[in-house]
């Protein structure tokens, strides 16, 4: 068997599925009737843990034309036929009790692992993850073969190829178009125009036409995204192209045209590509990161520790440098547990923290204990906005002024978006005023007054002293280089100075990691040998992450490859070390498939490595702890969030349950911590729609109308001023939203009710995105789908375990959902009919089946958590 792969992903594995019959008959059969039938989980992880406890053998019988192999566990006979298509995978059409008599002298261990998936769908899906490494079952029982090794890790490659796929992604979104006229000064307007070639290319990738696509931009489009008009299919161009935003849509003469204002000249041909200006900052990015891979292309066991920081073991050598101490009594157990984790040392740490555990709270105390045993570390903290560096910053600060400590702590970016300057600046303008314009100041009188100059701007506006700039860089310099702790994003340019620079930390600890790709983290982890990762790959995913995905898979895979050269061709000044890449894989079909499955992973490195570690339940010690004590939510709202998300895990501190709510409810039905205003579905009533669209973002005003109907029903309470967050998966609804809550804020106080907006600024609309990582005292959430559609399109956002996991999970003492159980139950029971229990929509009906206990407890003596207020067609509650 292919079980020795020289250069490949290192996961080798025998994807299997269960047959038709296999866990209606067989199964149950082989348990003695200890699993019932029904129970397909229960079933399926029995048949796992069989195939996985002690090697199995496999036998081919060369009497069977199909192919059909035996595999003889400790305890069954399992017959395994590869499927015709992708022999990749196997069939497990039946099973049964081993008998004493079961084997054969011609039998083979299997030291690759057996993964049984849990139907043919979720195997080609791990199949594709698992890239080369997933073995072909026609190899089981012939000549064993070695792959030829590859020089650089198959995780170098993939990196190299995730930045291809973000460039390709680009390239999708020119679109061929005409330019009509142009009826007025400042106007054009533009139509779709059919290319065939570039259809059937885009076909490749699984996309619809160009003019159908287009067009689904253009309803989307608010008038704000810029566009441009150029006969060029080249990913960057100068600044010469002219600016297009979109002015209207019009139908005329059976065409849909697209009125543009524009600024600029346009095109002399009128055959052009309609398509997003270019961003000269996303080439930038690009560059940057694919830098970064290029610069990890030596660094063997970090490449390697993405993939899998099971495989690489961290030197001792470094596990004693910077250690942190014994952990603080206050840490609650999961916290102690992950403390002591980190300490034990692996080549990569993840920390899992589902909402409210206290991520910051932990980030705080280890970095000042590391900082406490030795002064003279250096701690680089890295994460994927500002508005969590600044909350790492804010929480870390009142944590060192509590215990007297005062290290240099730098963050990189502006503080607001409004300011200039950089802390950082901020910082070096503070020590030269102190210092170098001070009367014993060291400085040439020259250059004293080159500094007051930059520190007092003085001068004509616009003017920029050299000297004086030169002095204030070399400050900021000479602060950074002394930082005990610097905070930067993961994408920023210091990080890519410092890189370069060949800059080290004792310690490197990435926030929000499950929202960052592979070649995003591999700058940061490039600057330390203690790396510690922390995020929840059960909420937001890298942008665009889900997307990408198809780009690795089957023929888009071998596509994308064949275009990669000119992709890259865009991007100047890369590395000679990417075309070598590029090379490599064109030539190397098994290297290639092993690459684009290391991609498919890395597009997601966290979630990768978290979901894989929770596979392995014999695992011990290992790199990836998760944080369970949570101090934001109600008791209530936990439950319903740790049973739909989290299995279950998630618990509450106890002084929560105490806390007092500071939110009066206008009637007892609003008292419950998790209050639902229920609509009836669509199918129930004589309604045309509920949904209308703006663009192709649904709104449903008669949830809208609720949503208002649930805030005139509840108030501060005990003169408390609590936060309120309105949000929604739609920024459609999200529109409306806010132009009805504008005309309710209070101009001066910028409240709402008398509540606070989350940050104070008066802004209570929210979509999923931009509230990630942010808290409410109250969170009002509207869902918007409710229609007569079938499966999974019926559901659109609501589809998506992790948008909705941050949608419930943002509330501290209340949750106010406005939806309609009807429509999402009946959803959820025609979406993917057949599949079973732990479909991909399967937590939707969790998540109602909990509510519904939690409104009407099974004890009549418990108090109920949840409450059900009915609501017409209107929007309105019935009474």
């Amino acid at each position: 068997m292919e079980l020795e792969r020289v250069g490949s992903s290192g996961r080798y594995e025998l994807v299997a599925a269960p047959g038709r019959d296999l866990l209606r008959r067989d199964a149950p059969a082989l348990t003695r009737g200890l699993i019932a039938a029904a129970d397909t989980d229960a079933l399926l992880a029995f048949i796992q843990d069989d195939l996985t406890a002690d090697a199995p053998q496999a036998w081919r019988n060369p009497g069977r034309h199909d192919g059909t192999i035996q595999i003889f566990s400790q305890r069954a006979v399992y017959y395994v036929r590869p499927l015709t298509d992708n022999d990749r995978i196997g069939r497990i059409t039946g099973c049964r009790v081993r008998g004493p008599g079961d084997g054969a002298i011609e039998s083979e261990t299997i030291d690759a692992r057996v993964h049984v998936a849990r139907d043919l769908h979720e195997a080609r899906d791990r199949v594709a993850r698992t890239g080369g490494g997933a073995m072909a079952w026609k190899s089981v029982g012939a000549d064993k073969a070695t792959a030829l090794s590859a020089v650089d890790p198959v995780e170098w490659h993939a990196l190299v190829l995730i930045e291809v796929a973000a460039l390709l992604e680009g390239r999708l979104h020119h679109y061929p178009a005409e330019i009509i006229d142009a009826p007025e000064t400042g106007l054009v307007r533009v139509a779709a125009r059919t290319d065939v070639m570039r259809d059937r290319w885009r076909a490749t990738f699984g996309r619809m036409e160009a003019a159908a696509e287009l067009q689904r931009e253009m309803l989307r489009d608010d008038g704000t995204a810029e566009w441009t008009l150029t006969v060029s299919d080249a990913l960057t161009l100068g600044p010469t192209v002219p600016k297009l935003y979109l002015e209207d849509v019009v139908d005329e003469g059976g065409r849909r045209l697209y009125v543009f204002r524009h600024e600029g000249n346009l095109p002399v041909e009128a055959h052009v590509l309609l398509r997003p200006r270019p961003d000269r900052g996303t080439e930038t990015q690009i560059r940057r990161r694919l830098r970064h891979v290029v610069t990890a292309r030596d660094n063997v066991e970090l490449l390697r520790a993405i993939g899998n920081p099971q495989s690489v073991g961290l030197d001792p050598a470094l596990s004693a440098i910077a250690a942190p101490g014994a952990p603080p009594d206050e840490l609650d157990p999961s916290k102690s547990d992950a403390w002591e984790a980190i300490c034990r040392g692996h080549s990569i740490d993840l920390i899992v923290g589902p909402p409210g555990v206290g991520k910051t709270f932990l980030v705080s105390r280890l970095v000042s204990s590391i900082l406490s045993s030795h002064p003279t570390a250096r701690v680089l903290i890295a994460a994927q906005n500002h508005e969590a560096l600044a909350e790492m910053e804010r929480k870390l600060r009142e944590h060192l002024s509590q215990a007297e400590r005062d290290p240099i702590v730098v963050r990189i970016e502006r503080p607001a978006p409004d300011l200039s300057d950089t802390q950082l600046r901020d910082q070096a303008r503070t020590l030269l005023d102190a210092f170098v314009l001070g009367d014993a100041s060291p400085l040439s009188r020259r250059r004293r007054e080159a500094v007051e100059r930059v520190l007092r701007r003085t001068g004509p506006v616009g003017d920029v002293d050299p000297e004086g700039e030169a002095i204030l860089r070399d400050t900021e310099h000479l602060i950074l280089r002394s930082a005990d702790v610097t905070l930067a994003t993961a994408n920023s340019s210091v990080i890519e100075e410092m890189v370069a620079e060949g800059e080290q930390f004792d310690w490197v600890i990435v926030e929000e990691a499950a929202r960052a790709s592979g070649p995003e983290l591999i700058g940061p982890l490039l600057l330390g040998a203690r790396r510690v990762l922390i995020g929840d790959h059960r909420q937001l995913a890298p942008f665009d992450a889900e997307r990408k995905a198809r780009l690795y898979r089957d023929d888009a895979g071998e596509a994308l490859l064949a275009d990669a050269p000119e992709l890259i061709d865009a991007v100047s000044d890369l590395p000679d070390a990417v075309w070598m890449s590029l090379e490599v894989l064109a030539n190397d079909p098994i290297l290639r498939a092993d690459a684009l499955g290391a991609a498919l992973r890395l597009e997601q490195p966290f979630r990768e490595i978290a979901e894989t570690t929770e596979e392995m339940t014999h695992a011990r010690n290992g790199p990836v702890s998760m944080l369970t004590e949570q101090s934001r939510m109600h008791p209530a709202i936990c439950g319903l969030v740790s049973d739909t998300f989290y299995g279950g895990q998630l618990t509450t501190v106890d002084r929560i349950a105490d806390r007092p709510c500071p939110i009066a409810p206008a009637s007892g039905a609003l008292s419950a911590p998790v209050v639902l205003f229920d609509l009836p579905s669509l199918s129930r009533t004589r309604v045309q729609a509920f949904e209308t669209y703006e663009g192709t973002s649904p709104c449903n005003r008669a949830e809208a109308a609720a949503l208002f109907e649930a805030l005139d029903r509840l108030s501060p309470a005990n003169g408390a001023t609590p936060t309120l967050a309105i949000l929604s998966p739609y920024t459609a609804q999200c529109r409306i939203l806010h132009a009805r809550v504008a005309s309710r804020v209070d101009p001066e106080t910028k409240l709402l009710n008398g509540f606070a907006s989350p940050k104070g600024d008066g802004v209570f609309v929210q979509t999923i995105d931009s509230f990630q990582g942010g808290e409410a005292d109250l969170v009002v959430v509207t869902t918007v789908r409710n229609n007569q559609k079938m499966g999974r399109h019926a559901l659109g956002i609501l589809g998506d375990r992790r948008r909705m996991n941050v949608l419930l999970s943002r509330a501290k003492h209340k949750l106010v959902l406005v939806t309609s159980t009807g429509f999402l139950k009946n959803a959820v029971k025609w979406s993917e009919p057949g599949r079973g229990p732990g479909h991909d929509l399967e937590f939707l009906g969790a998540l109602l089946r909990r509510i519904d206990l939690m409104a009407a407890p099974d004890d009549p003596d418990t108090t109920p958590t949840a409450s059900i207020i009915a609501c017409g067609e209107d929007g309105k509650v019935v009474q």
